[in-house]
């Protein structure tokens, strides 16, 4: 989302989770974003075999020990 709202004109998006994709979709009908941005559900390196400028991401969470 950020991206689009900073100027890109295409993003790609990716989830393991089904459950953010979904949301995501939800949301995003009848926006302009919707028009812009594509999504799947699948790995970081999804359905896409086009050459990409810029990945960007969030690392998984991993819980520590609280000790």
């Amino acid at each position: 989302l950020m991206l689009v709202k900073h100027g890109f004109q295409k993003s790609f998006g990716t989830d393991t989770n089904p459950n953010a994709i979904i949301g995501l979709e939800s949301w995003m009908t009848g926006s302009k974003m919707a028009r812009k941005i594509e999504l799947d559900y699948n790995s970081l390196f999804g359905k896409w075999i086009k050459p990409t400028e810029l990945i960007v991401f969030n690392p998984p969470w991993l819980p520590t020990s609280s000790a």
